[in-house]
Parts: structure tokens; C-alpha cells; sequence
């Protein structure tokens, strides 16, 4: 007797019928479900610094974060956010800025050297400025 004619075996050949079409179309890379991994950042140095004497601060982050200016220019900062961002210096400076909302602030004339600027309450508002 035929398997062809009374079906028995129909469903199981269906079955790998299925089974191999799906490994044919799934054929090709493997893909993790892990979530990618982020890059390292870049470390803010002087060649990695922009010149630039403006810095935005939007959502609690410094754009850019990482400058060089002039020695004895002054940085402005201005916020894109309707919070007081309140930033101080390191090394420390005998002044704190307060940057009001929707608003700037200016720096004094800065000295030669590294400064690092960090909101108080938000410190990944944060940024490096190179004086030369």
C-alpha cells in the first residue's frame, strides 16, 4: 500500500516541508539579543577639544563639552532649559555661575591653563575648557 494515497504520512511531510523552507529563509547571520554595547566616549583632551566660546546646555547635558579658547576670553553659556543650572569650577574659581533658564552667563576673562565646569544638579551638564 502507497503512503501517497491513504495520507499518513501527509502531515509529517508537511511538517518538513515547513521546517525546511523555514531554515532556507532563516539562513544568514546570526543575531544576538543582547542590546548593543555602546562605544567608549571620547576623552575630552586638547586635541580632541573644539574652539569654540559658546556652550548650550539642552536636557542637563553641555554641547559642546569639550572647547579651547584664548587665554583671557570669556565662555558663554546658555541654557536651552527652563531649569537654573548652577555650575562650578574645578580648579575652583573665587565664582560659581548661575546660568537662569532660557537664559546665559558669561565667564570672567579666564587664565591660562584647564577648567572644568559642572552643573551642581546635573552633573553630566559638564564642560572642559582649555585656555591658551
Amino acid at each position: 500500500m502507497s503512503d501517497r494515497l491513504d495520507g499518513r504520512w501527509g502531515a509529517l511531510r508537511a511538517t518538513a516541508a515547513l521546517l525546511v523552507a523555514g531554515a532556507v529563509a532563516g539562513c544568514g547571520p546570526m543575531r544576538s539579543l543582547d542590546p548593543p554595547v555602546p562605544p567608549e566616549p571620547t576623552p575630552c583632551t586638547r586635541a580632541t577639544a573644539v574652539g569654540a566660546d559658546t556652550v548650550v546646555i539642552t536636557a542637563g547635558v553641555c554641547n559642546p563639552w569639550c572647547i579651547h579658547v584664548a587665554a583671557g576670553a570669556s565662555v558663554t553659556f546658555l541654557n536651552g532649559d527652563p531649569a537654573l543650572y548652577y555650575l562650578t569650577a574645578e580648579p575652583v574659581f573665587p565664582y560659581d555661575l548661575q546660568v537662569p533658564g532660557y537664559a546665559g552667563a558669561v565667564t570672567l576673562p579666564l587664565p591660562v591653563g584647564a577648567v572644568t565646569w559642572t552643573a551642581v544638579q546635573a552633573p553630566s551638564a559638564t564642560v572642559t575648557v582649555f585656555v591658551e
